[in-house]
C-alpha cells in the first residue's frame, strides 16, 4: 500500500453506543485537523447520545512503511470501571485480613 508522504497522521473519531448491547464501537469520523476532531469528539460526547467516544491518532512512518495507532483523548464514564478496581482491592484485603486470622489461630492451638 503506497501513502502520500504530505499524508502522516489522521485523527479517527470512535463512539460507543449508549444504548447499544454488547461492543458498539463504531467509527464515527476521519480527519487530517486534529482540533476540528477535538471539537467534534467533544461535541458528539456533549449530546449525550454515546456513553464513550475516542480519539485515536493514525500516524504513517514512511521508512518502515507501517501505520501506528494509539488513543490520545477519551471522553466518558469511568465510574464502572474504577468500581471493580475498588472491590476487587477490597475482596482481596478481606481475604488477605481472612488469611492472617486463620494463621493467628493456628499457631494459638500448637
Amino acid at each position: 500500500m503506497v501513502h502520500n508522504s504530505s499524508f502522516q497522521t489522521v485523527y479517527i473519531i470512535y463512539t460507543f453506543d449508549k444504548y447499544g448491547c454488547g461492543q458498539n464501537w463504531k467509527k464515527h469520523a476521519e480527519t487530517s485537523d486534529h482540533a476540528k476532531a477535538m471539537a467534534e469528539s467533544q461535541t458528539l460526547f456533549d449530546t449525550k447520545k454515546y456513553k464513550r467516544v475516542e480519539l485515536k491518532q493514525k500516524s504513517f512512518n514512511p521508512h518502515t512503511s507501517q501505520w501506528t495507532a494509539q488513543t490520545t483523548h477519551s471522553w466518558g464514564d469511568n465510574k464502572g470501571k474504577a468500581k471493580q478496581v475498588l472491590l476487587s482491592f477490597l475482596k482481596l484485603w478481606l481475604g488477605a485480613l481472612g488469611a492472617m486470622t486463620a494463621g493467628f489461630f493456628q499457631t494459638q492451638k500448637s
